[in-house]
């Protein structure tokens, strides 16, 4: 008989987890989408690969966990143990998961970078969206794949810290996916960011079967076909003179990425 570990009922709500066969069919997509725009939830998304989870489906079963944060508490602390007790409790529930992805926006978003740098190699990648990362560990955040978005005119996240976070992963050579959307607000970023190609970019990441590490990701030679300009206040702008400035690029591999420049 399972037995449920030490996990308050506070942090649990009557959505505690659904199972999702199929990932790819339009239902299982409109589900997944539907459930991750609550606020002050954590989306963690486990994928297992045994065959006896569904026998109808050709694409492992997924399970979706949303845990509730009370209102008078945030994501991190003490309760990084009660997300990390919940997805083992998962782990014992449903046989043989193999990947764990973790989700989350604004305070969610934030939570989502700390369990990225509390538990490092836990997740097969996450994705902290409006979040701020400037109280994590770098070299363990880096252990994790990851996609960040950020909104030039979100003013409760600031765009810097996450930024200046990048740079850092990017030096010990990170696989990251950093995206900055011009005009969105922190409540669009919350729940716009979500699309089809970020959440599949996500779910390409997964942990090889003999555990040893994350599937390697075929890097393809690539060209520059759009280049962007931000102030660090978030302002748009076309000819960058000199000073400290947010540069996004986008390649010809529908790849994206961004870091602060400094113009003599």
């Amino acid at each position: 008989m399972h037995r449920m570990r030490k996990i308050p009922k506070k942090y649990l709500s009557r959505l505690s987890y659904t199972a999702l066969h199929n990932w790819f069919s339009h239902t299982g997509r409109r589900l997944f989408l539907k459930m991750i725009l609550r606020q002050r939830w954590l989306y963690i998304y486990t994928a297992a690969h045994a065959r006896e989870m569904t026998t109808q489906s050709k694409w492992p079963s997924r399970v979706l966990t949303l845990p509730q944060c009370p209102a008078d508490e945030s994501w991190g602390g003490r309760l990084t143990e009660v997300i990390k007790n919940l997805i083992e409790d998962r782990k014992d529930t449903f046989n043989d998961i193999k990947d764990v992805y973790i989700f989350g926006g604004s305070m969610g978003g934030t939570g989502t970078w700390t369990m990225l740098s509390k538990y490092p190699g836990l997740f097969s990648a996450g994705m902290p969206v409006a979040g701020n990362p400037s109280k994590c560990d770098v070299s363990n955040v880096a252990q994790t794949p990851l996609l960040t978005v950020m909104g030039t005119e979100d003013r409760i996240m600031g765009i810097e810290a996450v930024t200046d976070f990048t740079i850092q992963l990017e030096g010990m050579g990170a696989q990251y996916v950093f995206e900055v959307v011009d005009g969105w607000t922190h409540e669009d970023t919350c729940i716009k960011s979500y699309t089809s190609d970020r959440l599949e970019w996500v779910f390409s990441n997964t942990k090889r079967h003999d555990d040893s590490g994350i599937t390697p990701v075929d890097v393809e030679q690539r060209l520059v076909i759009e280049t962007k300009y931000w102030t660090l206040s978030g302002v748009l702008i076309e000819n960058p003179s000199y000073g400290f400035y947010i540069m996004q690029q986008k390649y010809s591999d529908s790849s994206v990425k961004t870091k602060k420049i400094y113009i003599k």
